[in-house]
């Protein structure tokens, strides 16, 4: 019976075939893995032209009111300096020192776990620098390091052998002084369910925060941060029972509220809504692109009510009225959805006889469509899944991907992402 049904949809049944699949995910994961390592051997991305930081430091050593330690505004190419966006963010005084962060020749080494004198070395000669109002990001494969070597830099590993020298603005990175100048976001979101978004922070504000600061500083600090990654609107809501974005994005706001010099985030994006940060970098491209705000606006919402009208089922073709088709034909799903059934359901040559699945009739179809209807007409006519069109659907695809993928490149490349 399991033959059958594997013949049904052109799956071959030997079982030679279970080692050539081995050998092909085997090929397949060294094929990426040599390529990954090719890349990230010899592949040197530009310096943006965006970043200076001499002038920068210069502006907030000279002048701490001056313009370049306040947030940035996005403006638009096609409009005046009076014309440009800004976010409103209640800006408050900051409590921290600006800190250069250096690290030199760390090795970390642990005992062997089967028992024997040797050690085994996790990380090997690592060195690098972060400077002040800049993002370092560690990059590499699972199991790669990269925890572990936040870890250390944090001091938060102090069990093993460590060796090498961390550095906050030249000065030894002791554990009294890292403490107060560093806040570290944990991948899990451990918090009180029982409080509040406002209470989280204010907690974690009055806690770690100077005792120099006033209340009234550290309680507009805690407001900031809510306006910063948009918890204002939950602020005053229970804990419990909140999304994982939700969750994640209180981790990071419990670490800003203590005003660190340098703040450690240990995988940031993940739980978070990878539809939210689409939206966030189609909405920037449209506001660097269109004149004026509220056009960007019209546009957003008029694509995001497409989208989410077809979204989550797919309507038969023939019930869609024709002058809204055109809004079904921009919908991405309709093509994944159509290319699967065409290859499955759709394929019936003609002289072919009834083995094929899309050449039996269908039991009990609608009057009007006739009684002799085979499952591949069917789904031609109500669905407008052709066999003949599959490239085309995997096409339409493959181009949908490359102009997302190409947006997000544009908004990353071009778009301040300065608040």
């Amino acid at each position: 019976m399991g033959e059958d049904m594997l013949s049904l949809y052109g799956v071959p049944a030997e079982r030679y075939w279970l080692w050539y699949r081995v050998i092909f995910l085997f090929a397949t994961y060294i094929f990426f893995m040599a390529l990954s390592c090719l890349v990230l051997e010899y592949w040197r991305y530009e310096t943006p032209e965006i970043i200076s930081l001499s002038a920068e430091l210069g502006d907030v050593e000279n002048n701490s009111d001056s313009t370049s330690a306040n947030y940035s505004r996005i403006a638009t190419p096609k409009a005046t300096n009076d014309q440009s966006m800004s976010i409103p963010v209640t800006q408050t005084d900051r409590a921290f020192v600006p800190v250069t962060l250096a690290f030199k020749d760390l090795w970390y080494s642990v005992p062997d776990p089967s028992g024997s004198k040797a050690s085994i070395d996790l990380l090997k000669g690592i060195s690098g620098y972060a400077l002040p109002g800049t993002i370092t990001a560690l990059m590499g494969s699972s199991g790669a390091g990269k925890t572990t070597l936040m870890d250390v830099i944090a001091g938060r590993k102090t069990a093993d052998q460590i060796t090498g020298s961390v550095l906050l603005n030249g000065n030894p990175a002791t554990e009294i002084a890292v403490r107060p100048a560093t806040g570290y976001c944990e991948q899990m979101d451990i918090h009180s369910e029982a409080s509040r978004f406002r209470d989280a922070l204010t907690f974690s504000a009055f806690l770690r925060q100077d005792a120099a600061v006033s209340d009234s500083e550290k309680y507009d600090c805690v407001n900031e941060c809510l306006e910063l990654l948009d918890l204002h609107s939950i602020a005053d809501r229970i804990i419990r029972g909140s999304s994982t974005q939700q969750m994640k994005r209180l981790t990071i706001d419990v670490e800003l509220a203590a005003q660190p010099s340098v703040l450690f985030l240990d995988e940031p994006t993940t739980n978070l809504s990878g539809l939210a940060i689409l939206q966030a970098y189609f909405g920037q491209l449209l506001a660097y692109l269109c004149p004026k705000l509220e056009v960007a606006s019209i546009l957003v919402i008029l694509i995001n009510y497409i989208w989410t009208t077809f979204t989550d089922f797919n309507s038969p073709t023939a019930s869609i009225p024709r002058g809204y088709r055109w809004l079904y034909h921009l919908t991405l799903h309709k093509y994944t959805h159509a290319s699967p059934i065409a290859i499955v359901f759709g394929d019936c040559p003609s002289g072919s006889n009834d083995s094929e699945l899309g050449c039996q009739q269908m039991i009990g179809a609608p009057p009007t469509l006739g009684s002799d209807i085979t499952v591949a007409e069917y789904l031609d006519r109500i669905f407008s899944a052709r066999q003949c069109e599959i490239w085309q659907n995997f096409g339409i695809i493959l181009l949908w991907i490359t102009c997302l993928r190409f947006v997000s490149l544009l908004a990353l490349r071009f778009v301040n992402q300065k608040k």
